[in-house]
């Protein structure tokens, strides 16, 4: 992995990462749809003053049939992601998002021939597994039994979300080789929060976004860092494999949310926690070797 390759892809997980932050902060004000929206939509003036301002970028036809296929996945996905919350909390089924890197991985080998070296292999197994063991480690101990019944019920929402997932990523990797970072994420940005937000017109929930507008400074940090997050990955997946990136900002994800957990609201540094941290470092270091 060149430097450059490196330090996209631990800027992209360190700007996800933050997003995660403050989204969190944003969450106890708004509820999830409105604010995925809000946030996404927020993006699409960044992008465009971006593109405006970058070099004249051509946008090749091969680019639309796998920026299409993103787009509408992204879509599939956030909407499925909707419909898993309304029937499980996320933190009940989301220990089966762990599955993405792997997915991704195996997806990436196959449509862009991209395949992970052993030792990678090893390191992606790795965080999945930390990432598995620290997400099931607090279903065990909080869930009640009408919350495990809820939580079977998203199980295989979630997962169909990670296999969406999975995909984008190789097939953002086709479509930026016809396209600029900014054209592509101009689109995504843009067609997703259209879409998302006439589902919330037809539903008469417009009026869900003012909690957004009312934290201004926490909004601009939100927008700020979901742009770093996607401009970053967008640019790192052209100069590395794929599932590479996907392994580093899972694993520096769930590290973030572990370390702000301890440090800022005390929660208890488990067994569970500890090995799964020693277990996601090994794996990241597997990896970026």
């Amino acid at each position: 992995m060149t430097l450059a390759a490196l330090l996209l892809t631990v800027g992209c997980s360190l700007g996800w990462a933050g997003f995660d932050a403050t989204r969190k902060a944003l969450a106890v004000r708004m509820e999830t749809v409105p604010l995925t929206i809000a946030v996404t939509a927020a993006q699409v003036p960044v992008f465009t003053v971006w593109l405006l301002i970058a070099p004249k970028q051509a946008v090749l036809p091969g680019y639309w049939l796998p920026g299409s296929v993103v787009l509408i996945l992204s879509i599939a996905a956030n909407l499925l992601l909707i419909r898993a919350l309304s029937v499980a909390p996320l933190s009940l089924t989301i220990p089966y998002l762990s599955l993405t890197p792997v997915l991704t991985s195996v997806v990436a080998a196959l449509v862009l021939g991209e395949w992970p070296t052993r030792l990678q292999w090893m390191g992606i197994g790795a965080v999945v597994a930390g990432a598995a063991l620290l997400s099931f480690a607090g279903l065990r101990r909080s869930a009640s039994s009408l919350e495990r019944a809820r939580a079977a019920r998203g199980r295989w929402m979630m997962i169909t979300v990670a296999s969406l997932w999975a995909v984008t990523g190789p097939m953002d990797k086709l479509a930026l080789r016809h396209a600029s970072v900014s054209v592509h994420a101009l689109v995504q940005t843009g067609g997703i929060a259209t879409v998302l937000a006439a589902f919330m017109a037809l539903k008469g929930q417009l009026g869900q976004f003012k909690p957004f507008v009312r934290a201004p400074g926490l909004a601009l940090a939100t927008i700020l860092f979901a742009s770093v997050g996607i401009g970053m990955q967008f640019t790192a997946i052209q100069l590395t494999l794929v599932s590479v990136v996907e392994t580093v900002k899972r694993a520096v994800g769930m590290l973030s949310a572990l370390l702000s957990g301890q440090l800022l609201f005390k929660e208890p540094l488990t067994a569970a926690k500890v090995g799964s941290a020693l277990l996601m470092g090994v794996g990241v270091a597997l990896v970026l070797v």
